[in-house]
């Protein structure tokens, strides 16, 4: 069955997903299911601009089909299309759907302050959410491109620190990459498809808060 793939400019992605999210109730964003793939559009729009503004210019298509469904969405460069799938990392006694019940819970966009304080137990969250995946023991793991969302306050995350953590796992999956609300990175990457093998900024924190 033929993958029926709709591309589009990141920015144009992130603007049309940032609209919709604004209109999701906090409560519901990470309680309903049926706002999974926005979350998910939201993170391969992220991904998508921070690669084209890095590495170069790309499209990005969100998988809604029911074919592929170790595929969360597609980057396409040039004439290669890559499938990417999309893990969330955050911390590990974090309840983060009561949060946004209570009303307390931050934007689901949460800032990431290069200058702020160090977080040293972060590249351990971020392994471990690998560690996850590669314990599911996918048929197309080795080929299949790997996109970690951090969703937490990462104050002072060191590239080197992360790249540690993760650089083992680099016979288990075809790459590793990191976005944040505000930065992009590579742990490790195959031949052709480019790299960002340090935080490269994706936005500025006056789209958060202008």
């Amino acid at each position: 069955m033929k993958v029926e793939l709709n591309f589009c400019e990141p920015r144009t992605l992130l603007d049309r997903t940032e609209d919709a999210l604004s209109e999701v109730p906090h409560a519901e964003l990470f309680n309903n299911p049926k706002y999974q793939k926005l979350r998910e559009a939201w993170c391969a729009a992220m991904f998508g601009l921070g690669y084209s503004k890095h590495v170069a210019q790309c499209k990005v298509a969100v998988n809604d089909q029911p074919i592929r469904q170790d595929v969360d969405f597609y980057l396409r460069s040039d004439s290669h299309i890559w499938g990417i799938q999309l893990a969330e990392a955050q911390k590990p006694d974090r309840r983060r759907g009561a949060e946004y019940k209570r009303g307390d819970a931050k934007l689901y966009r949460v800032p990431f302050p290069s200058d702020a304080i160090d977080n040293t137990e972060a590249p351990a969250w971020l392994a471990s959410v690998v560690q996850k995946k590669k314990a599911k023991h996918y048929a197309t793991r080795s080929s299949l491109n790997l996109l970690l969302y951090a969703n937490f306050d990462g104050p002072g995350l060191r590239y080197p620190d992360v790249a540690t953590a993760l650089e083992k796992y680099s016979g288990d999956f075809a790459s590793i990459w990191i976005v944040t609300s505000l930065h992009i990175c590579s742990v490790f990457t195959p031949p052709g498809m480019g790299s960002v093998p340090r935080w490269g900024k994706v936005r500025d924190p006056s789209e958060y808060y202008p």
